[in-house]
Order: structure tokens, then C-alpha cells, then sequence
């Protein structure tokens, strides 16, 4: 009787464990979002998410943070999304744009764990302004609103440099 018992429990512990979906999330991994019928919803306050990137890009005068998302190859990608100056050369800070790419379970939109979590960021050279392109990389945009045929963007990716 006990043996059937503790069958049963085996079984309905796999059983239970087959039904989830999507991938299985890291305690380490950094909730930033959800999901619902309106669409995405940033739920990291806005302060935590400035922190993340003053650690990461050494950004100054971090702004508005946001949930973007783009469509590249037929699949939509979210990203933590803020506007800030970054160290330019020496001493001079530059505006910049910045992200961080998120991956969606279960309704929730999480970054990467703090040793794997990377980044990219644009800082325009010049008068030029920057944007992000589907799938990665900068373009750069000049100021009568042509894109730039020559490099006017400084495109950077940073990876696992967080403090914890």
C-alpha cells in the first residue's frame, strides 16, 4: 500500500513538471517585466534599472528606461531600453542609447543572470544621432534626418561587468 502511494507521488510530481511552460528561470535572473492584454509592462522600479545601467555602460544621467521590443527573423525580441551619457575618450561624456535584451516565460520578461547579462549601446560621433538596428548594431542617423553612409555611431556590447 505505502509503495503504491509513493508511486503515485512520483508520478504526479513528473506529471506536474511536464506541464510548465517555457524554460525554467534562474533565481539570478533580474525580473524587469510582464506580460498581460495590454501588452508589455515594466515592473523593476525605475531606480534598480538606472543601477543596472550606471553598472554596466557607466552611464551618467540615466533616463527614460523602458520596455522596447523589436521584430527580427520573424521573432519578437524585448529589451530594457534608456537613454544616458557614457564616457567618451578621456573625460568627455557622450549621449548614448542602451539595452539590454530580455527573454519572456510565463508571462514574465527577465534579464540574464548578473555574471551573463550583456548589452549594447549607440553614442553618436559628431552631430549625428543614433538608433538601434533590428537584430543588433547601430544606424546612424544625420542631423537633415539621411542615414549616414559613413560610421557616425560608436556601437559598444558589454557583457558580465556587474557588480553584485
Amino acid at each position: 500500500m505505502k509503495l503504491s502511494h509513493a508511486l503515485s507521488l512520483v508520478i504526479l510530481t513528473f506529471f506536474l513538471a511536464a506541464c510548465r511552460t517555457g524554460p525554467a528561470v534562474s533565481d539570478a535572473a533580474i525580473r524587469i517585466g510582464e506580460l498581460g492584454p495590454d501588452g508589455p509592462t515594466l515592473v523593476i522600479d525605475q531606480n534598480s534599472a538606472k543601477i543596472l545601467f550606471q553598472d554596466q555602460f557607466g552611464a551618467v544621467n540615466v533616463a527614460d528606461v523602458e520596455l522596447t521590443s523589436e521584430v527580427a527573423d520573424d521573432k519578437r525580441t524585448y529589451f530594457l531600453f534608456a537613454r544616458g551619457n557614457v564616457l567618451s575618450g578621456e573625460r568627455s561624456y557622450r549621449r548614448a542609447i542602451m539595452r539590454f535584451p530580455a527573454f519572456v516565460t510565463r508571462n514574465g520578461i527577465y534579464l540574464r543572470e548578473r555574471d551573463e547579462l550583456f548589452g549594447e549601446s549607440c553614442t553618436p560621433i559628431g552631430e549625428s544621432a543614433c538608433a538601434f538596428e533590428p537584430g543588433g548594431g547601430c544606424e546612424c542617423i544625420e542631423p537633415t534626418g539621411a542615414v549616414a553612409t559613413d560610421d557616425s555611431c560608436n556601437h559598444t556590447v558589454v557583457r558580465g561587468r556587474m557588480s553584485r
